[in-house]
């Protein structure tokens, strides 16, 4: 079961950082633009 878990968590985590590059690479431009 930890395993399980470990494997799933895993996974997650890494979708989460995928999510957390790609959106950081389309609201950058908008991050800049607000800032400016």
């Amino acid at each position: 079961m930890f395993l399980v878990d470990a494997n799933i968590a895993s996974h997650y985590h890494a979708t989460l950082f995928i999510l957390a590059e790609q959106a950081e690479e389309i609201h950058r431009p908008a991050s800049s633009h607000f800032n400016a």
